[in-house]
């Protein structure tokens, strides 16, 4: 497995409160989108096409949720990822979560030759991160996403879309 991926951003996130009779129980409601690739970047192509490049190079870099990964390019080798995404409001403590992701975009440049392509998304799990400085007393919600790909490193998930019932307080 490559290692653990971040989005490059998230998109702003819907919040819907749910009155718990007095319990002192905040129920919240939580979705959104997360990014994996700048969308400022401009191509003649209107696809995404890489990453900013490094320091002192002018090629961009590949995008990080591809199906196969430099050099092989095998259009039928699944590409397992581990996605962790940090949302929603801050916490007192989380009690539960209910999630769900969902790929919301995805870029395939290399349709016309490739031979197979494909996502699955295969678990979506949750622990809770601590904050810092002076929130340290505070926790968010981080969704941990088990998913892969097919289709060669032309095949690419751009966006994944959460949405989430947690209780807590």
């Amino acid at each position: 497995m490559p290692g653990i991926f971040m989005p490059e951003s998230l998109e702003p996130e819907e919040l819907l409160n749910v009155p718990v009779a007095s319990s002192g129980t905040l129920c919240r409601v939580v979705s959104g989108y997360a990014n994996f690739f700048d969308k400022s970047i401009t191509n003649v192509y209107g696809a995404p096409i890489g990453l900013e490049p490094l320091p002192g190079d002018n090629v961009l870099q590949p995008l990080p949720l591809t199906g196969d990964i430099y050099p092989d390019d095998e259009d039928k080798k699944w590409t397992p990822y581990e996605v962790h995404m940090v949302v929603g409001p801050a916490w007192n403590a989380v009690r539960d979560v209910s999630p769900i992701v969902s790929v919301a975009g995805f870029s395939f440049r290399d349709n016309d030759s490739a031979d197979a392509s494909g996502t699955e998304i295969r678990g979506c799990t949750w622990d809770t991160v601590g904050l810092t400085g002076d929130q340290s007393n505070l926790e968010r919600i981080r969704l941990k996403v088990d998913l892969r790909l097919c289709g060669g490193n032309q095949y690419a998930v751009i966006k994944l879309g959460y949405h989430f019932v947690a209780v807590g307080r």
